[in-house]
């Protein structure tokens, strides 16, 4: 199964496109990294389950082959931590750990990342061909996806429109705060406007939109845990979540709460690994991607843990018909989803992140 690099990485503009020159210069003064410090490589994810996961099946075998390695947990820290570890002038971060595309545009524009060695990443190319860029490789992609407590109420919303039509589908709603493009997406698609024409975004309009559904949106989830909690509560019935954290609270319905996921209008968030710029063990997180790549059984386990997946063809052959039904990469829902052009969100980004911020902000 091929993914398309033009549709993963090219409409994502991790290669080429950024406004600032900076985002080529990490990489660009020397092939190779200098020899590593001492001490562990630092992987810093997301904490919870993919933490967890990661380093259970990606990380503890890669210390079984003599290397070692610490995990760290920054939820949706990872840009702000790393721009003041520069400020500081020491970086002590090494590998991020399924950073999203958002996070990494603005890594790449200030100059954040390093480069891959050519000789990595022609190796890279050669485990995971659709999931390669300049400067790291895909790892946990996700989808937003719409899901309901059917529980909770007398009908759930399987469209963008039907999650802003609060008067045929009452109930107390949720987004993530964390990436203003996904409710932008969300709303302009509810509001008529076709998936392939979402950008450039139309900003006015967007939040236009938002603003039917904010009386209704009862709290902003900041992480996958979270997200799970306000469901098992009660707190909300309807909201935009990440594809694994849906599947997690479909496969464990409750007395008060049984989940209802739809794919329609969909949003593709690939993740991804990368390393630092100025990494003490530059080297050794180069190496830890490579492993990573080269272990699709890995992400095969990783994939039926979470529901998460990769842009690698084997994964189809290696897990079950039921896991590969929560895959962004399920053809019937990869070629439907809404792609985020990060690119136009750099050229907007004062502007989107104020709206945003005022937003939730909003009573």
């Amino acid at each position: 199964m091929k993914f398309g690099v033009a549709s993963l990485i090219c409409l994502l503009l991790l290669t080429t496109g950024y406004p600032n020159s900076q985002a080529h210069a990490a990489g660009e003064e020397r092939e190779s990294p200098p020899r590593d410090a001492a001490g562990p490589l630092i992987v810093v994810g997301w904490g919870g389950i993919s933490n967890g996961f990661g380093q259970e099946l990606f990380s503890d075998p890669f210390v079984a082959a003599g290397n070692h390695v610490q995990w760290l947990a920054a939820p949706g820290q990872q840009v702000a931590a790393l721009q003041a570890q520069r400020a500081a002038g020491q970086t002590t971060w090494d590998v991020l750990n399924a950073v999203n595309g958002g996070q990494l545009a603005v890594l790449l524009q200030q100059g954040l990342l390093l480069k891959l060695p050519s000789d990595v990443k022609a190796r890279l190319a050669k485990q995971m061909p659709d999931g390669v860029n300049d400067y790291g490789v895909a790892y946990a992609t996700a989808s937003d996806v719409l899901a309901c407590n059917a529980k909770a109420v007398a009908a759930c919303p399987a469209t963008p429109k039907d999650f802003f039509d609060v008067d045929r589908f009452p109930g107390q709603r949720s987004l993530y705060v964390g990436d203003p493009l996904i409710a932008m997406a969300m709303a302009l698609q509810a509001d008529g406007v076709q998936p392939e024409k979402v950008f450039p975004m139309d900003i006015d309009r967007a939040f236009r939109k938002l603003e039917v559904i904010r009386p209704f949106i009862r709290t902003f989830w900041q992480s996958g845990d979270q997200s799970e909690q306000i469901f098992r509560s009660g707190e909300v019935s309807i909201a935009v979540l990440w594809n694994g954290r849906a599947r997690n609270l479909a496969m464990h319905p409750t007395d008060r709460m049984r989940l209802d996921v739809s794919w329609q209008g969909a949003v593709y968030e690939p993740g991804f690994l990368a390393v630092a710029a100025g990494a003490p063990h530059a080297n050794a997180g180069f190496a830890y991607l490579e492993w990573v790549a080269a272990h699709p059984d890995a992400m095969a386990r990783y994939a039926e843990r979470t529901g998460y997946g990769f842009p690698n063809g084997k994964l189809f052959d290696l897990v079950s018909a039921d896991v590969a039904a929560w895959l962004p990469e399920l053809p019937q829902h990869f070629a439907n989803q809404i792609r985020l052009d990060h690119g136009w969100y750099l050229q907007h980004k004062s502007e989107v992140d104020l709206r945003w911020k005022e937003f939730i902000s909003a009573r």
